[in-house]
């Protein structure tokens, strides 16, 4: 199959430049604050010496210079859901990696869009402006990607016939392989995949076991890997901004109410619940913490839901006064049926008690035992329980 891959390099820093344009002026780190220890999440181009993981505090020994913020990972998510939403609309078979990494299969697309750039230019409408793009088609999903990643900033690379010209000095690092395994490629010397492609599938396994036949063929450009497009979705999306920042739970539940209330008019003339909800707050400080919840039936009254915001809301303390709630509903559903009896006239257990007595009178004695504990200290297995008649 046919596989464009769409990369939106520095995703997490671009949102952040699109909600706030005065972040283009100057360099900036986005570290990630959900864990007790704070680590880099992403930087503005062009910063040198930088990788997402590593901690914030040697970040900004680096680039002492450059703002930090702090990562509002609810809203990085909701601008990459809604650019999936929109890619949809360009083919109906679009898979959402990593953030900032789309996969969507074109085989067919040929009428829709025939001339050559067609396409391209199709999927950067769908994009909102301010991101960076880079394209990728080939047969495959790790080819496609690979030539993503070798295209310039809103180009579209496109990979025909034998890739193994192109990916022959494709560093090693990009293969979705283990840490483990890069390190040992490393180790014999093998840095890009021209060199793993030239030995055999056969090496390949006797060093790295069944891990090896995929290195293999990744390197010759082979990757049969299915593509899984994601479900269209519906999604009910609410804000609040609060008059006075605050921290107490009561003023938050209170707020939440607000919001669910505006939503559960039109889902209930529906006969549909919640199933999942993913709420949000942000705190003056600019930080932002998202809380998803669940629900095994759907919530079908504002009072079911309501109370399950109010149990995490009691586990969910925040980094200070909240000034904005919001939340997004992304699961909606029909309430669950239920299958009536077959047997609406089952007796009771106490009725079927007394015909048992009834049919062991005529029969002359009982006809229905239970297992019963009578020594289960013994070390005599046949001591420790009993046969007994069931009505006893």
């Amino acid at each position: 199959m046919k596989i464009l891959c769409i990369l939106l390099p520095h995703f997490p820093i671009m949102c952040e430049t699109i909600r706030r344009p005065a972040i283009n002026q100057r360099p900036a780190l986005v570290f990630n604050s959900s864990t007790s220890r704070r680590t880099l999440l992403d930087f503005s181009p062009g910063l040198g010496g930088l990788a997402p993981g590593m901690p914030l505090e040697r970040a900004i020994a680096l680039h002492g210079n450059a703002e930090t913020i702090s990562a509002d990972l609810p809203h990085y998510r909701d601008m990459f859901e809604q650019i999936l939403d929109s890619l949809q609309q360009v083919s109906p078979l679009v898979e959402g990696g990593t953030e900032g990494t789309v996969y969507m299969g074109t085989s067919g697309l040929e009428l829709l869009y025939p001339k050559k750039d067609d396409l391209a230019c199709e999927v950067r409408r769908s994009i909102p402006a301010g991101f960076e793009i880079k394209m990728g088609q080939a047969e495959g999903k790790f080819p496609a990607y690979l030539a993503a990643t070798c295209s310039l900033a809103g180009e579209c690379t496109v990979l025909t016939g034998d890739p193994g010209s192109f990916l022959a000095k494709i560093p090693a690092c990009h293969l979705p392989v283990s840490a483990k395994s890069k390190g040992k490629l490393a180790s014999f010397g093998l840095t890009t995949l021209g060199q793993i492609a030239a030995l055999p599938a056969s090496a390949m396994e006797a060093q790295f076991g069944p891990e090896g036949k995929t290195i293999h063929r990744l390197a010759n450009g082979m990757d049969d890997s299915p593509l899984l497009p994601r479900t269209p979705r519906e999604v009910i999306t609410e804000n609040l901004e609060l008059e006075s920042p605050t921290s107490i739970a009561e003023i938050l539940l209170a707020g939440f109410e607000c919001l669910l209330s505006r939503t559960f008019a039109s889902l209930l003339s529906r006969n549909m619940g919640i199933s999942r909800l993913d709420i949000k707050a942000r705190t003056v400080n600019g930080e932002s913490r998202g809380k998803s919840i669940f629900f095994k039936s759907p919530a079908m009254e504002l009072k079911t839901a309501i109370k399950r915001i109010g149990h995490v809301l009691e586990n969910w303390p925040q980094p200070g006064p909240v000034e904005r709630l919001g939340i997004r509903i992304t699961g909606t559903s029909f309430p669950p049926s239920r299958q009536k009896s077959l047997l609406p006239q089952v007796k009771s257990t106490g009725h079927l008690l007394g015909e048992i007595s009834q049919l062991e009178l005529k029969l002359g004695g009982p006809q229905l035992f239970k297992f019963k504990e009578a020594e289960p200290w013994s070390r005599i297995p046949e001591r420790r329980h009993i046969l007994t008649p069931l009505n006893t």
